[in-house]
């Protein structure tokens, strides 16, 4: 009795061994951003946005099985739509371990936005910005729909009353930040190529990053656990965009490396800061979130390590590779 009771034992602690190894996460094969066809049309018309919180497996063959609402959007139309969208349209190379496919738990925030919303990538200004002489008709009614498109956010938010404190102010700048960004983004338009084109841009650009450093508290950066997440988010968009105070990029990169650990800001977020200023230092990217218009087509900006930038890019959770970042892009926004 006693020995076949060590064989039982022994024979559990092998399996155990054999089982030792860590899975290697699931990977995304297809596009997470929510599309427009996947924002229903009812709720586009009822003005409704939010954030579905959810948790789903991924099967052993890269689809999505079961999937549970974590926290409501508030709509139940964008709540059914997020289930939809996960269900249908995600997939995945499996996760892994000992060799074979095996199920995944994972979770994720679907945001349902009809105002700007964060992106993982950041798109720098073309290699070459046309003098004031290449500006054409066309060119000219874009620098007027830009003119617009900032006229009626600022008409917008003269009717709110006034912020009730610095984490509605930032949610505020940041809605002006992405207003043109936004729109280019729907729209399909190609970013602004000349300096006319840019000029109103980096004007709107600058008040925000002057109002900005006026608001730091003294720890150097905002945390997430006083001012919130779409504070937080608007913030970091603000100085993503501050190309022309590299002082200000540094500092805030220094500020929030050290947050990251404490759960004050996402570790995609600091990815995104250092990969934009190692890019405008001349300097490889590490992470893959720089695309840059090369020969009319977008392309990631020289990698550091081409080799694990994934592996990087899935320990700090960009829901995409680097590669598929880019087709992202391309499908979005022409490099013309």
């Amino acid at each position: 009795m006693r020995r076949s009771l060590l064989i039982a034992i022994g024979a559990i602690s092998i399996s155990a061994c054999a089982s030792a190894h860590p899975p290697t996460p699931p990977v995304a094969i297809t596009s997470h951003a929510v599309s427009q066809a996947d924002y229903p049309p009812d709720a586009i018309k009822l003005g409704e946005q939010g954030a579905t919180s959810l948790s789903y497996v991924v099967l052993d063959d890269g689809s999505v099985g079961d999937i549970q609402i974590l926290k409501s959007s508030g709509f139940s139309t964008l709540d059914q739509a997020a289930e939809a969208m996960v269900k249908s349209r995600w997939r995945f190379k499996p996760a892994m371990q000992n060799g074979r496919p095996i199920r995944e738990a994972l979770t994720a925030e679907i945001v349902f936005a009809l105002s700007p919303t964060s992106a993982s990538y950041v798109i720098v200004a073309p290699e070459h910005i046309a003098k004031e002489t290449d500006v054409t008709p066309a060119d000219h009614e874009f620098i007027a729909q830009i003119h617009r498109i900032y006229s009626n956010v600022e008409q917008k938010q003269a009717a709110l009353p006034p912020p009730k404190d610095d984490a509605e102010r930032l949610v505020r700048m940041g809605e002006i930040d992405q207003a043109v960004r936004y729109w280019i983004s729907i729209s399909h338009h190609r970013p602004p190529a000349t300096q006319a084109e840019w000029a109103e841009i980096n004007q709107h650009d600058r008040a925000n990053q002057a109002a900005l450093k006026a608001m730091l508290p003294p720890e150097g950066w905002f945390l997430k656990s006083r001012y919130g997440q779409d504070a937080i988010q608007a913030a970091l968009d603000i100085v993503y965009h501050a190309v022309s105070d590299k002082q200000l990029q540094r500092s805030v990169l220094a500020a929030i490396q050290p947050l990251i650990a404490k759960g004050e800001i996402r570790a995609r977020g600091y990815a995104m800061l250092y990969d934009r200023i190692a890019v405008e230092d001349g300097r490889p990217q590490r992470y893959g979130s720089v695309i840059i218009c090369h020969e009319h087509k977008p392309v990631l900006a020289p990698l550091e390590d081409p080799e694990h930038v994934d592996l990087w890019r899935t320990t700090l959770e960009f829901p995409l590779t680097a590669e598929q970042s880019v087709a992202e892009i391309a499908s979005v926004l022409p490099c013309s």
